[in-house]
């Protein structure tokens, strides 16, 4: 059982014969996230660099794994998740946690309602016009139930891939920041889509835009809803428009309406963001799907917090990275994003 809160915590031990010190799991976690480095790498450095026996240590890649998971649930409860209770209750929750199974009784579950409705700020949501949501399957669960159906050619070997389809984003794109994620079972759809952009609808009051490479597939999906009423354009993004025909409804190329409405609009954020968070498949491919799933939502808040510092190191210096930290060093976001876009 946890014997102390995030804020107090110096010393992680995962048995009585192995501890982590705070400093070094901090670091060898901001590794992780910023230099997209597995714990594989780690565990090679340790043994090449610090141990002599080569059967030193066997056990250390679980063990660190291990107090790292805890580190990171410490903090997202208490921090986080919990903070806004009363300190008796906050401590009475964290000291409740198992170490063992820190991620037992529906946490991730409950982490992820927290994480919907608090990943931007109301003064974020009241500014936010558009976004751009798009899926992405390199990073990706294993399956802990049967195994869904996957798009595209199937194996020449005939094996089916035991993992989910990845991840599906919502990115504003003038902001970089994510506002939505969710977990694709099941191949990218119309259901998966018009849930995300509820969920966006209900946290951005002002939203009337929305850019989806699959938007003409969606569009009779999307404008049933009752929560997306008030959205006034359906677009697909520049990228993609290029391939669809002259009777396409969504498309920017085709429709002067939406080219205007999409003139200052980066509307490839999500895949430029996909290009970075896809360098995490090497991390999160080999966790169980609950630690999967839990590392995913944290790491979204990582990025987050470090787009509103203006920090873009962890990002692809090609993709958003690139248009992000031009846009702070020119102070015109507007202008460079579009250059961006037509780049492309």
């Amino acid at each position: 059982i946890n014997s102390s809160r995030a804020s107090d915590l110096e010393y992680v031990f995962v048995n009585p014969k192995t501890v982590f010190t705070r400093s070094f799991l901090d670091y060898h976690g901001m590794l992780q996230f910023r230099g997209h480095i597995s714990v594989h790498a780690i565990n090679f450095a340790q043994k090449e660099v610090m141990w002599k026996d080569d059967n030193e240590h066997a056990r250390w890649q679980l063990e660190y794994s291990i107090a790292q998971l805890d580190l990171n649930v410490l903090q997202v409860s208490d921090i986080m998740m919990w903070c806004d209770f009363s300190d008796k209750d906050t401590e009475n929750r964290c000291m409740s946690i198992c170490l063992e199974k820190p991620l037992a009784d529906d946490f991730v579950q409950e982490y992820h309602k927290w994480f919907q409705f608090n990943v931007i700020t109301a003064k974020e949501a009241k500014s936010m016009y558009e976004i751009v949501i798009d899926g992405h399957e390199k990073v990706s669960s294993r399956c802990s139930t049967a195994t869904p159906a996957h798009g595209g050619r199937p194996r020449k070997d005939g094996t089916v891939k035991k993992r989910t389809n990845g991840w599906f984003l919502a990115v504003h794109p003038e902001s970089g920041l994510i506002v939505g994620v969710q977990e694709m079972i099941h191949p990218e759809n119309n259901d998966l889509a018009v849930g995300m952009l509820q969920d966006a609808a209900e946290l951005l009051p002002a939203l009337d835009c929305i850019i989806y490479d699959r938007m003409c597939c969606a569009l009779q999906a999307v404008r049933k809803s009752d929560m997306l009423q008030d959205v006034k354009y359906f677009c697909v993004d520049k990228f993609h428009a290029h391939g669809h025909g002259t009777n396409c409804p969504c498309s920017p190329l085709v429709h002067k309406k939406l080219d205007k409405r999409l003139r200052d609009v980066n509307t490839s954020v999500a895949e430029q963001t996909f290009a970075s968070f896809r360098n995490y498949a090497r991390t999160f491919n080999a966790m169980s799907p609950q630690t999967s799933f839990f590392y995913v939502l944290l790491y979204v808040q990582k990025h987050n917090e470090l787009i509103r510092k203006n920090s873009v190191s962890h990002l692809s210096p090609f993709g958003s990275g690139m248009l992000a930290e031009a846009s702070s060093l020119h102070g015109d976001a507007s202008s460079v994003l579009e250059v961006g876009s037509s780049m492309r």
